[in-house]
């Protein structure tokens, strides 16, 4: 199947499902018009917004509230301006939905491209698409907030960098490459810092071994003045709406703080990031026991969530949504030095959440750059020795079915910090 094919057919099924026609919504959500408010302040010559637009997500600066989130979503609403009353249209899902089908694309023109080359037969790129267009990457995370349509956005121009980074690979030319790659990481730095942070992380590492190598220096010179302009437009967008064009987000600022104040100890405990907070991101995101709890007691991990961390529900595990990913990734042999440098950019959106104060079920859309290009980088890489296509499928079959199980939880899960009174209103909401 053509990738054109495949994300078309993936569009369908994701409207289906995010549009609540195969899986019941969650009862709690409601138009989703910041990025709208966003635009139209922008159009005005300001970076702040409305604060009934954004309302307790907002951040407090001078008398203004301000949105974190990058400004890509709001500029993607422009054609809406030339629809009358365009301005006020929710296209939310409408949004995710063509991000979904945009990463798809360019996760099976990979894969497309690893059977051009004889690197794995049909039969095992069936299996290794199917658990990418209905597994882990998007499927569980098709829920029409606006959190997820950043994520999505981001999630989409990483699948573009992590093709044009595995084309360049194969072809042994991946300096032919750069410019797309640039793109690909501005675009994203422009959605989400800390999915492009990655992508300009490999980025640099890629043109650092070419340099070396002694690649041309027009080529060098246009990736990096592509990065440069991106980056300079995020840190304008940052200087106007926090003085200070490093700044991403003031987390002391945010107005939920005035109803979760323990938010603010926990940073103060050890920091917005930490390493130390890495054991539990691990537990958090792979073997994820933190909701269990004794009747009439707190939670598992209470007393170290009270002091370090805010986890979220639902519990979901790339373990169970996906198994073949993670098996395909395990076989990645970091031989090559611009494959080290791709990998070692890529850990870093998922190194941040592993150590970041927040912990939540949509960042785990930040891991899966990192373990779809390895995957592929390892089928390529070491083509032989792959176990029959019926073992494949099964760890396929296996992720599709918990992913879409994660999205069922998702849908039936509260925003926000999970105690033991969230937790028993999720196993309600699943009918335990």
């Amino acid at each position: 199947m053509s990738p054109a094919a495949a994300a078309a057919l993936a569009a369908l099924w994701y409207a289906a499902l995010i549009a609540g026609w195969v899986i019941a919504p969650s009862p709690s959500e409601e138009p989703v018009l910041v990025f709208n408010a966003m635009l139209e302040r922008m159009l005005q010559g300001g970076f702040d917004i409305a604060p009934a637009a954004i309302g307790m997500e907002g951040f407090a600066r001078d008398g203004r509230v301000i949105a974190y989130f990058g400004v890509l979503p709001a500029l993607l609403r422009l054609p809406l301006l030339a629809i009358p009353g365009g301005i006020a249209l929710d296209v939310t899902r409408l949004s995710i939905v063509a991000a979904a089908a945009f990463a798809v694309f360019w996760q099976i023109s990979a894969v497309r491209l690893l059977v051009e080359r004889r690197a794995i037969t049909p039969m095992l790129a069936a299996a290794l698409g199917a658990a990418l267009v209905l597994g882990g990457p998007q499927v569980p995370f098709l829920r029409a907030t606006m959190y997820e349509e950043v994520l999505h956005w981001s999630s989409a121009f990483a699948a573009l960098f992590v093709f044009q980074a595995l084309a360049g690979l194969i072809e042994e030319n991946i300096g032919g490459r750069l410019r797309w790659l640039a793109l690909a990481a501005g675009l994203a730095l422009l959605t989400r810092a800390s999915t492009g942070a990655g992508l300009m992380a490999a980025l640099a590492g890629v043109m650092v071994v070419l340099a070396w190598r002694g690649e041309k220096l027009w080529r060098l010179a246009g990736a990096g003045g592509i990065a440069a302009g991106f980056v300079a437009a995020v840190m304008a967008v940052n200087f106007a709406r926090w003085g200070n064009p490093f700044t991403v987000v003031d987390l002391s600022a945010h107005l939920m703080n005035a109803r979760f104040p323990e938010r603010m100890a926990r940073i103060t405990a050890a920091g917005e990031f930490s390493l130390t907070r890495f054991p539990y991101g691990l537990m958090y995101y792979f073997a994820p026991i933190w909701p269990f709890y004794w009747p009439g007691g707190g939670l598992l991990f209470a007393d170290y969530q009270a002091r370090m961390v805010e986890a979220e529900l639902p519990p979901a595990s790339f373990l169970l949504s996906d198994p073949l990913l993670l098996l395909l990734a395990a076989r990645l042999r970091l031989r090559a030095a611009s494959v080290l440098a791709i990998i070692a950019g890529l850990a870093l959106p998922a190194a941040l959440m592993l150590g970041f104060v927040f912990m939540n079920h949509r960042y785990r859309q930040e891991f899966y750059p990192l373990l779809s290009f390895a995957a592929f980088a390892g089928i390529w890489l070491r083509p032989v020795g792959l176990p029959s296509w019926r073992t494949w499928a099964g760890l396929a079959a296996i992720g599709i079915g918990f992913s879409h199980l994660f999205l069922w939880f998702y849908l039936r899960s509260g925003m926000g910090p999970a105690d033991v009174r969230a937790v028993q209103m999720f196993l309600r909401a699943i009918g335990l």
